[in-house]
């Protein structure tokens, strides 16, 4: 091609990595104008395609506290956007403080002991996560609970509200097994009353008597019966007007009957209204029981109290052999030590609704008063029970002698039928006993407080050792103070024990109030009320928020259809570079259309980790959507189309001196400039990117370039830049571009 000006002289250089470039020259020393072609090697990389969403930062309301019953409202100590954690106030409602605590069910009546039900359940619960050990967790409200809730109101300093005498309470050390007592084994305490309201005097108002009211429903029924009592007064009453009944008899709420209401209500201008009881079906023997609903005289003169006050509900037991259980003896103890006890197991063949008194022979060749002690008084088996141990005390004492055998056999009587086996039989064997003492370090204990009596063994013992002490004095059990087993057990190698009572709180009431159930730490959105204000049941009280930030998300059309909930999420406050993870919990699948601008968007929420922002913030959102690792990705500008629409790779190959074929390809994901070719390439192929003229070069000589573009390998110029008709170019790489001559080259990112 002499005649030509110009001649392409082939690749002068391509870079080993990333992307090259390539010239043409002429062989005239004339300044012009020449193509530079920008070239890569392919290789493999991570590709990442995602979506960028717009967002606002805001919190989500959980609910609202409402009200249980009408109260005034006194101090509030949680304000908007507070952070409340369990066991914090939030306000005080009639003098009493509101506390947040974690639970499930919210409380909606007062509660008080003998109350059942889920939500006594939950407030025992609460109590025993707090600290406050209420005994077992049920759906019972026993005295245990009304000590525990005693102990949890008064850390969080709640009013007395009523009063009581004080009252002593003597522990007294009983004769048993494995020991003897001192000459010091009883010792007292002072149970003190609350203080009372000292000089207030109440004022009565005279007011004209109410009508007087009758109950009528007496009769005998079946157990599973439903009896209906009827409340009806002398005349229609004039306001709504509440009847208390007092309930009495030998009827067991939730055992006999299912409990109703103490307080009915006769509407204005009636004059009747009914009761419902419901007797429960037994699976024991029973006998006749009974149930006195009376109704109770009115405080305020509502209303007096006929002569037919009374309805007596008897609910029929079984009569005859039927009646009565079948007993026997048995006990697994062959041998015991003197001074522990000999337990021997009664059971019944069936449980009865009344006690049942068993009664008991002894014989072998131990002797009574010295080797062991006859029970005092009656072997009572309780309604209900099946079962009873009976403890049968044996006497420790320094004398030695030969081992006895005790017997015990259980007597016939008309309350049971004696089954087989009816007697067992246990070796006492001899064994010297320690003295026990009693004391205590308190002189007096508050309602709701505790008590310690130490029995002290004057030294250790030898085996566990069963301690029997009872109570007595003008304390009563279940009233003033919990009920305790009487019996405690000295460990082997141990000298003392402890004993400890708990006194009732008679100032303890629980209302609905009290409690704030949820699930804290929580968030204060807005607290609705006002101090002083006064509230009826319902009412809003404060707004809760969740404590985590959540991000309100816009999204085009056509990037919600990529979008699913679930999806994890890189946040990051706008201007910031920081990010936090979420994930995508809603999704809306209706269009929101922008009335100025008639844009379409599609909104949802992302739940984010704090990102140290407030409310309203704008939030920039990525979402990966695909991520391929160690694809093939050439440049995006590399792909072309050809002449039929397909897409195109132009490969150069260097052994073949520089030519350039067209090789078909399939794509996948991009990634910033980069596109996945899934199919087409395999790696190390030298591709031309783009082709674009550049500014004048010079030649020094005329003639071709003899070694330009001629390669060793791909990537590798064996004499790039340099050339035997004397082209004047140097060759550099810089971020895997290469460029000659004196022109400039357009250069590409190299992949990663």
């Amino acid at each position: 091609m002499r005649g030509s000006r110009w001649i392409i002289v082939g690749v002068v250089a391509v870079a080993a990595l990333g992307v090259g470039a390539a010239i043409v020259a002429t062989s005239d020393n004339t300044p012009t104008k020449h193509n530079v072609v920008v070239t890569a090697e392919v290789g493999r990389q991570r590709l990442q395609e995602k979506v960028t969403l717009t967002g606002q930062l805001t919190r989500t309301e959980q609910r609202k506290v409402t009200s249980a019953a009408s109260a005034r409202v006194g101090a509030i100590t949680a304000h908007d956007g507070d952070t409340i954690r369990p066991g914090q106030t939030i306000m005080q409602l009639d003098g009493r403080a509101s506390v947040a605590v974690n639970g499930d069910l919210s409380f909606y009546r007062g509660l008080d002991v003998g109350d059942r039900g889920p939500d006594v359940k939950e407030l025992n619960q609460i109590l025993a996560d707090t600290g406050f050990n209420p005994g077992a967790v049920s759906d019972s409200y026993t005295d245990g609970t009304r000590a525990a809730l005693g102990r949890w109101q008064a850390s969080h300093d709640y009013p007395s509200a009523a009063t009581a005498k004080s009252q002593t309470l003597t522990m007294a050390l009983a004769p048993g097994n494995g020991y003897k007592n001192g000459p010091k084994s009883a010792a007292s305490v002072l149970v003190s009353g609350s203080a009372g309201a000292g000089g207030v005097r109440t004022i009565a108002l005279r007011r004209a008597p109410g009508p007087a009211i009758t109950i009528s429903g007496t009769q005998s029924v079946t157990d599973g019966t439903t009896v209906t009592l009827t409340i009806e007064a002398s005349s229609a009453v004039t306001a709504d007007t509440q009847v208390t009944l007092n309930v009495g008899g030998d009827l067991v709420a939730w055992q006999d009957y299912v409990p109703f209401d103490s307080v009915v209500l006769i509407p204005s201008g009636e004059t009747t209204v009914t009761v419902t009881l419901k007797t429960l079906p037994h699976t024991s023997i029973t006998h006749d029981k009974r149930l006195v609903v009376s109704i109770a005289p009115s405080s305020g003169g509502a209303y007096t109290v006929s002569s037919i006050g009374s309805a007596i509900v008897t609910v029929l037991g079984q009569t005859g052999t039927a009646a009565l259980p079948t007993i026997t003896v048995s006990s697994p103890t062959a041998r015991l030590a003197k001074g522990q006890p000999f337990t021997v197991t009664l059971t019944l063949s069936v449980a009865t609704s009344e006690r049942v008194v068993a009664h008991l022979t002894f014989g072998g060749t131990a002797t009574a008063g010295l080797d062991y002690l006859v029970p005092a008084g009656d072997i009572v088996i309780a309604p209900g029970q099946t079962s009873l141990p009976v403890q049968i005390a044996t006497v420790a004492d320094k004398v030695v002698k030969a081992d006895a055998t005790l017997t015990v056999n259980l007597a016939p009587a008309e309350a049971y039928v004696v089954g087989s086996p009816s007697s067992a039989t246990t070796t006492i064997e001899s064994a010297n006993v320690p003295e026990l003492s009693l004391d205590t370090a308190a002189t007096s204990v508050g309602p709701g407080g505790t008590a310690t009596f130490t029995v002290t063994a004057d030294q250790p013992v030898a085996k566990d050792t069963s301690v029997s002490y009872q109570f007595g004095g003008s304390a009563v059990a279940g009233t003033d103070y919990q009920p305790v087993a009487g019996t405690a057990v000295l460990h082997a190698g141990e000298s003392s024990l402890d004993v400890v009572i708990t006194t009732i709180r008679h100032d303890v009431v629980f209302k609905p109030a009290d409690m704030i159930v949820g699930s804290w730490p929580t968030r204060v959105g807005q607290v609705l009320v006002k101090q002083d204000q006064v509230l009826t049941p319902g009412t809003p009280i404060v707004s809760l928020t969740d404590p985590g930030f959540t991000v309100k998300l816009s999204a085009s059309a056509s990037d919600r259809t990529k979008l699913k909930v679930g999806q994890p999420v890189q946040a990051k406050l706008a201007g910031s570079t920081s990010q936090v993870p979420g994930k995508i919990s809603k999704l809306d699948d209706t269009v929101t259309v922008d009335a100025k601008t008639g844009a379409q968007s599609y909104g949802g929420e992302v739940d984010v980790a704090d990102l140290g922002a407030a409310d309203g913030a704008n939030i920039t959102i990525d979402v990966v959507l695909n991520e391929r690792d160690s694809v093939i990705a050439v440049p995006i500008a590399s792909v072309k189309q050809d002449g039929s629409g397909h897409d195109v790779v132009r490969v150069i190959d260097l052994n073949a001196g520089g030519k350039i074929t067209e090789t078909p390809v399939t794509t996948g994901i991009t990634e910033g400039s980069y596109i996945e070719v899934v199919s087409g390439l395999n790696g190390g192929e030298v591709i031309v990117v783009e082709t674009s003229p550049s500014a004048s070069g010079k030649s020094t000589t005329g003639g071709a370039a003899s070694n330009a573009g001629k390669s060793s390998g791909a990537g590798k110029s064996s004499s790039a830049g340099k050339s035997s008709s004397g082209v004047t170019g140097s060759s550099s790489t810089t971020s895997g571009a290469t460029t000659g001559a004196t022109g400039a080259t357009t250069s590409v990112a190299p992949p990663r």
